[in-house]
């Protein structure tokens, strides 16, 4: 399955920089790319602003998100939307969000691999939104901790499931051989 955008890497990070802000965000619960179709990874939309453009002008949104053993993943679009993703919040700021709040907190995670590579999922969104000053999302990303844990674990039984059938027929066929 493709991978949303591009690896953010150092040129990345300072492309992202030199933006002048951000005067919109859009949090959406989404698919993991390539893993499944239920809605616990999280994608951060920003809404770029630009002196340079005309306010009439067409919008153009930075979309951002951790993929696990990936890392995080960038592209700037045309849209806000996600593809088969569900809005969780959008919020329009009274003041921009400067790019350099944004670009500290990608220069940060580029610099310091994540403890568990599925949290990492929640956690970037967590620090985005934290970078833009937004905090009141509820229990929002505890339900998301919660939904990444049961997955894992679903995730894990099913491994042990195909593991033990393998095993299994591994060991009818060695039956056989022998007798």
């Amino acid at each position: 399955s493709k991978l949303p955008g591009l690896q953010v890497d150092g040129a990345a990070v300072r492309r992202i920089g030199e933006i002048w802000g951000f005067d919109e965000v859009y949090l959406f619960d989404a698919p993991v790319p390539g893993e499944t179709k239920k809605l616990f990874h999280q994608v951060v939309v920003l809404c770029v602003r630009d002196f340079n453009v005309d306010d009439d002008g067409a919008a153009s949104y930075l979309h951002l998100q951790y993929v696990p053993y990936v890392g995080m993943r960038y592209q700037l679009t045309a849209f806000s939307s996600v593809p088969a993703a569900e809005l969780v919040r959008s919020q329009r700021f009274m003041t921009p969000v400067y790019s350099h709040h944004i670009s500290d907190i990608l220069q940060d995670w580029l610099e310091t691999a994540p403890a568990d590579e599925y949290t990492a999922m929640a956690e970037f969104a967590e620090a985005l939104l934290r970078a833009c000053g937004k905090q009141d999302l509820g229990d929002h990303f505890t339900v998301a901790h919660d939904r990444i844990k049961h997955w894992r674990e679903e995730v894990k039984q099913e491994r042990d499931k195909k593991v033990a059938g393998i095993a299994l027929a591994a060991g009818s066929v060695l039956v056989c051989t022998v007798q």
